[in-house]
């Protein structure tokens, strides 16, 4: 089958192209103009897709990835049938092409999982996404050793994009891991290249962007670390992770080449949030700390750095310039609202706990002052709590004997010398006190009136039985 066309547009080049790769059906079919018929085409497929992501057309990048996959299941199909037959004029060659064939095919199947949660993340699907992401095994993809310029990017991008997605669910932890990944493989092409004794133009320009690629990647990471322990308020750790972030950024954006200055100022105005963002953490340990005059500076920090990197936006001319305007502006007027709320209520709390102590205090004196004369001498506060449970259990118990002693009385004074009328009283009153629910200060206090009142019954000189006195004097102890 003859591969060679005329040239003319580049659809009609790719449909000549599909048609032809379609129509090769037979071991024969299957030669070295076949094999660089698929490979063209396949370049030509991923070329448009990657434009296609580009511009942010997942539908238009998925369907040339779908497309790909198809033409190369086909090759894969011919190649094991031409393989079974050991006389193929490319018999030697099987083995090496059907090992290129599956590492482009599982490059593709990995391209579209990504990109596949990418439309996932971007209709709110987090948690499909998510899925998809898991189930990603890049690694049978790409080979760690891969060397080539395109491999590099790809698996940067790839790890990159990944990251971005786990950070848009809040997988902090798996978008640190991916932006580390991407960090790891910028950082090791950049050596190997550098380690090169001669070095083309295409090399220095390859190192450039290994170097600014490691950078961001590195910067997002510490950003996702930034998240983790601001989270778990280990602030320390926080403000540590900010700095280095707000450095790598600075850093991303002094290896952007000049066709990347739009890139180079979105980076510096990232490098401002991530400045403020130390303020926060560090705004939070002067709060815990009541260091009321710090926190209010660096609220009004955090201010400045988001209108810092606010109005770096403006010197973007890029459509998402305005919407990263706008973000810094919604974050830096909510963390000032937020901080400056949590400020007036932990200066309200403390004022409170100082009341409580104070109170606690002059209760303490009070409770001390209280048990002094009964002889108990208290020295912290568990040791008043129990004495003052005893003394309760006492009165209590008190409380009880006296009731059970005013029911005896009528039957002990019914038959003295009192007069009827006032021992019908004393026995009605006895009874009522007996009986009645009140508080103990009530109660006491009423049953030390009913004991004067026996008093003066005895102060009339009127003679009682020996048990009778006794009970009558046992009143006598709430005097």
């Amino acid at each position: 089958m003859n591969f060679e066309i005329e040239p003319r547009s580049a659809n009609d080049l790719i449909d000549s192209l599909t048609a032809k790769i379609d129509a090769a059906q037979s071991p024969e079919d299957f030669t070295h103009e076949y094999d660089s018929a698929v490979d063209d085409l396949e370049a030509h497929l991923l070329k448009a897709a990657l434009e296609a992501m580009s511009q942010v057309n997942i539908d238009e990048a998925l369907r040339n990835l779908n497309e790909m996959g198809r033409v190369r299941r086909s090759y894969l199909g011919l190649l094991d049938r031409c393989a079974a037959d050991p006389l193929h004029p490319m018999a030697p060659e099987m083995t090496d092409l059907r090992s290129y064939a599956i590492k482009m095919d599982n490059t593709r199947d990995y391209l579209q999982g990504i990109w596949e949660a990418l439309k996932d993340y971007v209709h709110g699907r987090g948690t499909e996404a998510l899925r998809r992401l898991d189930q990603s095994k890049f690694h049978t993809a790409i080979e760690d050793d891969s060397s080539s310029a395109f491999d590099f990017q790809l698996r940067v991008n790839v790890e990159h994009i990944s990251g971005l997605i786990r950070r848009g669910v809040m997988d902090y932890a798996g978008a640190r891991a991916a932006f580390d990944r991407a960090a790891a493989i910028a950082e090791d092409f950049s050596e190997a290249l550098s380690s090169q004794r001669e070095k083309s133009e295409t090399d220095v320009g390859l190192i450039q962007v290994a170097t600014f690629l490691r950078y961001v990647n590195e910067a997002y990471s510490c950003q996702m670390q930034y998240e983790q322990q601001l989270s778990v308020g280990d602030y320390v750790s926080a403000i540590e992770a900010a700095h280095a972030s707000s450095i790598a950024f600075l850093r991303a954006s002094d290896h952007a080449d000049n066709t990347m200055h739009i890139i180079s100022n979105i980076l510096r105005a990232s490098s401002f949030e991530a400045l403020a963002q130390e303020d926060i953490a560090k705004a939070n340990i002067e709060l815990e700390q009541g260091n009321w005059a710090s926190a209010s500076e660096l609220i009004k920090s955090i201010q400045n750095h988001y209108q810092t990197a606010s109005r770096a936006c403006l010197r973007i001319k890029h459509p998402s310039a305005s919407v990263m305007q706008e973000r810094f502006l919604n974050s830096g007027s909510a963390w000032v609202t937020r901080l400056r709320r949590q400020m007036d209520r932990e200066q309200k709390y403390l004022a409170r706990i100082e009341e409580l102590q104070l109170e606690l205090r002059t209760l303490y004196g009070s409770v001390c002052n209280a048990l002094g004369p009964a002889g108990v001498v208290v020295n912290n506060a568990t040791e008043m709590v129990t004495s003052v449970k005893q003394q309760v259990e006492v009165v209590s118990r008190i409380e009880t004997n006296i009731r059970t002693l005013l029911r005896e009385i009528p039957d002990a004074i019914a038959d003295s010398e009192i007069p009827a009328n006032e021992r019908e009283e004393l026995s009605s009153e006895a009874l009522r006190l007996a009986n009645e629910e009140s508080d103990q200060a009530t109660f006491f206090a009423r049953v030390r009136k009913f004991a004067q009142g026996v008093a003066e019954a005895l102060g009339k000189g009127v003679e009682l039985a020996t048990p009778v006195v006794a009970l009558l004097k046992s009143l006598s102890i709430v005097k």
